[in-house]
């Protein structure tokens, strides 16, 4: 079965990589090259550092008497003149993302493919020893329109915060489910909060981001990488129908494939 409209905006599957032992330091002059190689897809070009400040001492009213700061990169990601593709490059990571709302979004099989190219990509130019572990993750915005006066959540939602009774209604909630690592050897964890109002058509919103870490890869090569991602889709797929009430899952508009 496949979603004609599904609620999906965002979507990325990121690589952790153990490093060889000839690992150069991690900074600019070793991540831009790699960056560039996509140049011709990936144009626009960020580079995103932090600061780490250092305090050595106060006087006796607590104005520093001494400060030192470092400045380190963080990452470098670049992105297609729309922004609906991101590559990311860290220290011995790699994320590949799809920045598309709805019927848009191309699938997971595409996205796996794209993610996957990058990763051989990275292989070759950095030469890790093995990825360590992979992750999919996969933001949601469910819209119900026509309810902009309330809703009573258990008709649209499986999963829900409840509260005893003496309390008054929920305005707003945030919560994150983490459960145990499947057979698999992934963990699927869910947040699940609720939005704004569309301030255009008063829907009601509610946003779902589903994660899953896969450990103990200790491979590079692509089948095996591949062959996890697949056993964690499938299981955040399964999951998320398992969330929605027959109500909710017809603005999905499913079809048989």
């Amino acid at each position: 079965m496949s979603l004609r409209s599904p609620p999906i905006i965002e979507a990325w599957i990121g690589f952790r990589f153990s490093p060889n032992a000839a690992k150069q330091p991690w900074d600019l002059p070793v991540a831009l090259p790699f960056i560039n190689h996509f140049g011709q897809t990936l144009d626009h070009v960020q580079v995103v550092r932090t600061e780490e400040i250092t305090i050595q001492e106060r006087t006796a009213q607590g104005i520093p008497k001494s400060i030192s700061g470092k400045q380190t990169l963080d990452r470098v990601q670049a992105r297609n003149p729309s922004g609906t593709r991101w590559l990311q490059v860290a220290d011995d990571m790699l994320v590949y993302n799809i920045v598309e709302k709805g019927s848009a979004y191309p699938g997971y099989d595409m996205l796996c493919e794209a993610a996957l190219g990058a990763l051989t990509s990275y292989v070759d130019f950095f030469s890790p020893s093995a990825v360590k572990q992979v992750a999919i993750h996969y933001v949601d915005l469910i819209e119900l329109p026509n309810f902009s006066q309330g809703i009573n959540v258990p008709e649209f939602f499986n999963v829900f915060v409840k509260v005893p009774d003496g309390f008054s209604d929920i305005e707003r909630f945030s919560t994150n489910l983490i459960f145990a690592p499947s057979s698999d050897d992934h963990r699927l964890s869910i947040r699940f909060r609720s939005e704004p109002i569309n301030p255009v058509n008063k829907a009601i919103r509610f946003r779902m981001e589903w994660h899953a870490d896969c450990d103990n890869i200790d491979s590079l090569e692509s089948t095996v990488v591949r062959s996890r991602l697949d056993l964690a889709h499938e299981d955040i797929r399964k999951h998320f129908q398992l969330c929605f009430t027959d109500r909710t899952w017809k603005l999905f508009e499913p079809r048989p494939r």
